[in-house]
């Protein structure tokens, strides 16, 4: 059955438009062993996973990202809390950590304004409510023990298990990631890491994540975005719309609290049998299929749209001089002068060098 998906992932073509999770998940998927019962419900579980991942993917390539970073630091501020980027948000954690780690137990006003002072040599405008914000997104993540007090302000303590960078980090990025969930943004962990620490070095942390903020629902709640960006999308995505059966397939494969998966369909069929199994493998083929042809015609479009761009570039070529060689013979290629030529290459540079004073840059052809 591994058959049905092996040719997707054998061409290098292919693998160049599948994210690396996607294509651990594709080899997940096959490493499965098909020919006992546990197999066939390790494939089962593969498969959903692998399906919702799809889904998402069609979901991301009709995303906005601009519109989509815009609406995620709405969503964080309209809970009280703030992004401040990842240099500073990174320094004011840290100094948090500095004012709790040893058990402290500190108001927020007090904690607030040792972090401004503390911050103000390297960021001068940091300000009291912008970092009373990021506690604010501790606070809501339950990193706190809070301590009341009768007629004065609580005291705040963190909690034991956030008292080291990397966990406090880690409670920090789940509760951003959970808000987004929450407003229905879709955002690949590769955005993630860049959004959150300005560089693609976290993928696989923002990916664990994601994984553990998941539940059942959802798959079903990725179908339903599926639809509506197909809708917002018109006629260049409504062939992507006869997916929706196999995605619903796929989300009805339900992983149940006995260590045993069941498909809730009409007749409540055993997730252990082979047409079953064919059955999703089947789906999974169509939806891979259909998202790496997807992606290729993107890569296409783009591509095509940057050369339509070169091609249009002006060249002032009056008074050029051109030297051509023709005892070998080179590949073809395209030249600035939007031809080609099968026996040497042009490139352009100027007669006359930077700072001249010319009214217009002349260019000389040389072959090489």
């Amino acid at each position: 059955t591994a058959i049905l998906i092996k040719p997707i992932i054998n061409d290098k073509e292919y693998q160049s438009v599948l994210s690396r999770p996607m294509i651990r998940k594709i080899f997940s998927l096959l490493n499965s062993q098909y020919i006992d019962r546990e197999g066939r419900l390790k494939a089962l579980k593969a498969a959903r996973s692998l399906g919702e991942r799809t889904c998402i993917d069609f979901i991301l390539h009709h995303q906005n990202p601009q519109q989509l970073t815009a609406n995620l630091w709405s969503a964080v501020r309209s809970r009280g809390c703030q992004f401040l980027g990842p240099a500073m948000q990174e320094e004011v954690l840290k100094l948090i950590l500095l004012a709790l780690e040893d058990g402290s137990a500190l108001s927020r006003k007090v904690l607030v304004l040792f972090v401004v002072q503390k911050l103000a040599p390297q960021y001068p405008r940091a300000s009291k409510t912008s970092v009373g914000h990021v506690v604010q997104l501790l606070y809501r993540a339950s990193c706190f023990k809070v301590q009341k007090r009768e007629e004065e302000s609580s005291l705040m303590q963190l909690k034991s298990e956030f008292r080291n960078y990397e966990n406090l980090r880690r409670e920090h990025d789940s509760q951003i990631i959970q808000i987004a969930m929450e407003a229905g943004l879709r955002i690949s962990p590769e955005q993630w890491s860049s959004l959150l620490y300005g560089d693609t070095q976290h993928k696989s942390s923002m990916q664990s994540v994601i994984d553990k903020l998941s539940t059942p629902a959802s798959f079903s709640q990725a179908i339903q975005e599926f639809l509506i960006v197909l809708q917002r999308a018109g006629d260049s995505s409504k062939h992507l719309s006869h997916l929706k059966s196999d995605f619903e397939y796929l989300s009805q494969i339900d992983i149940g609290n006995n260590e045993q998966q069941i498909i809730t369909n009409d007749n409540q069929q055993d997730n252990s049998n082979w047409p079953l199994i064919i059955q999703v493998l089947q789906s999974i083929k169509i939806v891979l299929q259909s998202l790496i042809e997807f992606n290729i015609q993107e890569l296409k479009t783009n591509f095509l749209n940057k050369t339509h761009h070169y091609h249009h570039r002006s060249y002032d070529l009056s008074s050029t001089t051109f030297t051509s060689s023709t005892s070998c013979s080179s590949p073809m290629t395209v030249s600035p002068l939007g031809g080609s030529s099968t026996t040497s290459e042009y490139h352009l540079q100027p007669l006359h060098p930077p700072g001249t004073q010319q009214n217009q840059i002349k260019y000389k052809v040389f072959t090489f």
